[in-house]
């Protein structure tokens, strides 16, 4: 299953118009429900957290790695609290499997073409640029993650 908090803004085509900062404050603790809610059904195995710049690849890499037993959280992450927010919530619900950081490491240049042919949920391109500043570095990992996987360049 994948965990979105786009997917708890609204529909595409209003994407771009309901990207604010509080509108996604408020589909992240949405999205974070969802997720303790998932942990506690203990169907799962393996927990997916993934970090990166929008437009960097994470839903791609979602889709293709999504299984039965498998929860992948898609958000960027990028900073060392929001990874750690979400080592909580598996820890505070009681998930005991495999918890796993993927970091996508894709140029900058390659999200804005990525995110300029999206249609419908492009990012507004400066608060993409500001992500991207704002990504910490592969070190700035959280200690519950038992591996990280690095994708580099984007590719998928």
């Amino acid at each position: 299953m994948i965990i979105a908090p786009d997917d708890f803004l609204a529909p595409e085509e209003e994407y771009t118009e309901t990207f604010t900062p509080a509108r996604m404050k408020r589909a992240r603790r949405e999205a974070w429900a969802k997720l303790a809610q998932e942990i506690r059904t203990g169907w799962y195995n393996k927990l997916y957290v993934l970090s990166g710049a929008p437009a960097s690849g994470k839903s791609t890499w979602a889709r293709e790695n999504d299984a039965e037993d498998v929860l992948i959280f898609d958000a960027c992450h990028v900073s060392k609290q929001s990874k750690q927010r979400v080592a909580d919530i598996a820890r505070e619900n009681g998930f005991d499997g495999e918890f796993i950081l993927v970091v996508m490491h894709t140029p900058l240049k390659t999200c804005i073409e990525r995110n300029r042919a999206r249609k419908g949920k492009t990012v507004p391109e400066g608060v993409l640029r500001d992500i991207y500043r704002n990504i910490g570095s592969p070190e700035d990992l959280v200690k519950p993650f038992l591996k990280t996987y690095h994708v580099p360049g984007g590719e998928l």
